[in-house]
């Protein structure tokens, strides 16, 4: 079996000298397409930081099998307006290659293949003040894949959107994955699970996994005690 793209080993993390992540084991391989799922404040962002090199754990190994010319891995927000750097859509997916020390020929070549990836290229001189959620966290997406990125994380990526909207995103996903790369949704909603390749429940600071119909159970199972649970909902 080939190694995983990323391999997580005793991973740990304390704000404050309060446990958030506490031996947190997990592998994802190159095309999968997985969803974390958590509760509020279960440490779902924190982990997605940390994988995504925004935050150094304090324990444990994170372990990336990237590219030799770009990030290996990038974070999504929940807010994509957090993002959004360029006042026009192109001059924004430039501005990651360019941090990278690309020249502009290949910075070019990159942004004008990521906005082709989710459908924005006909947006590309478009000020980004205008584009809808849906758009700017396609957007955003773009920006990552611009930058090399094997393995894509986003934080809370269907928030605020219709169906029409989220149904454009997953698809795009989906395109990510066949082509090789892998995709991480941080989510507390089981929107669409039986379209990704694994669950993981991070629950109590550390990390199971399983097959998405395993998983959905047990995470009925989790929340059958909460005040809130979350809102599944099939589809394709």
């Amino acid at each position: 079996m080939p190694e995983p793209l990323l391999k997580i080993e005793g991973l740990a993390f304390s704000f404050d000298r309060t446990p958030v992540l506490s031996g947190v084991n997990l592998e994802i391989h190159a095309g999968e397409n997985c969803l974390l799922w958590g509760l509020n404040g279960s440490g779902k962002t924190t982990l997605g930081k940390i994988i995504a090199g925004l935050l150094r754990p304090g324990a444990g190994r994170v372990n990336i099998n990237g590219p030799e010319d770009g990030a290996p891995a990038g974070m999504v927000l929940a807010e994509p307006d957090r993002m959004l750097l360029g006042d026009t859509v192109l001059e924004d997916v430039y501005i990651g290659p360019e941090n990278l020390g690309f020249d502009r020929t290949e910075v070019e070549r990159r942004a004008f293949q990521a906005l082709d990836y989710v459908n924005l290229l006909d947006y590309r001189d478009r000020p980004t003040a205008e584009l809808s959620t849906g758009e700017r966290k396609r957007l955003a997406v773009a920006g990552a894949l611009a930058m090399g990125v094997e393995l894509l994380i986003l934080d809370e990526p269907f928030a605020f959107m219709d169906d029409a909207q989220a149904e454009r995103l997953f698809t795009v996903l989906h395109g990510i994955t066949e082509s090789g790369r892998s995709t991480l949704v941080l989510s507390g909603h089981l929107l669409w699970p039986k379209r990704y390749d694994r669950l993981f429940v991070l629950c109590d600071g550390a990390v199971k996994s399983g097959q998405p119909d395993e998983m959905a159970r047990y995470i009925d199972d989790l929340t059958a005690v909460c005040s809130d649970p979350p809102e599944t909902v099939e589809g394709g």
